[in-house]
């Protein structure tokens, strides 16, 4: 049996979030357009990790791989693997990868297949990485931050924090951006376990992003993966 590994927050932080983008609308990615953005920022208390009964219960269910796992909403759909393709050369394109193999097979994707009037559907997708050597979370992030800003040229990194959760390193950070005319918004978290980096997108249309960044929060207390 594989032995997972996962974190606890249990106390309540506060933390100024940074931002990359891409996205998925009905589990097909969009192109990126070019805009100028505010900085505002979103911060919300980090919630208690809720436990598989309780998430049962709320409706929630566990989506996974061979790799990873994550829970989310019942009505939430696995993203096809055509859609991950593009995912993956979308990141190719915005955000080379710096010291670090993305490990393609294991990339997990959901997305809720019921927008509503929403022009883009909101979704989460869950890239491992294996990183070459072992820096800290703080270096990692210089380095991204300054290849988004080299090279991405549509993308606008607002700020960035580094905190601990149970002995690992977490980043978490926030874009906006238009994308088809169509404004979102997006938390990524960054997990470092070892010279493995797991990056978590959660992605939503800005006018929704809001009531979407609870459940978000959420989720990622969930967040499990293959050690």
């Amino acid at each position: 049996m594989a032995k997972y590994g996962h974190f606890n927050m249990n106390r309540s932080k506060r933390f100024l979030l940074t931002a990359i983008s891409t996205t998925l609308s009905l589990g097909l990615l969009s192109a990126l357009n070019p805009t100028n953005i505010g900085t505002d920022l979103f911060s919300q208390p980090a919630l208690a990790q809720p436990s598989e009964t309780e998430l049962r219960t709320d409706g929630w269910a566990e989506y996974s791989n061979s790799r990873v796992s994550v829970w989310m909403p019942e009505y939430f759909r696995l993203v096809e693997p055509s859609a991950i393709e593009l995912f993956i050369q979308q990141l190719d394109y915005f955000i080379p990868n710096v010291g670090m193999h993305r490990q393609g097979s294991s990339i997990l994707g959901v997305f809720n297949p019921f927008p509503g009037d929403s022009p883009t559907a909101a979704n989460v997708m869950i890239v491992p990485y294996d990183l070459n050597c072992n820096r800290t979370m703080t270096v990692f992030l210089e380095e991204r931050i300054k290849a988004i800003a080299d090279d991405a040229l549509y993308m606008v990194v607002t700020d960035s924090d580094v905190f601990t959760v149970d002995n690992y390193q977490v980043g978490r950070y926030f874009v906006d951006n238009f994308i088809n005319q169509q404004y979102e918004q997006q938390v990524v978290y960054l997990v470092k376990d070892g010279l493995t980096l797991y990056e978590i997108y959660y992605t939503a249309y800005a006018g929704l992003f809001d009531e979407w960044l609870p459940i978000f929060e959420r989720s990622f207390l969930t967040f499990r993966w293959d050690s």
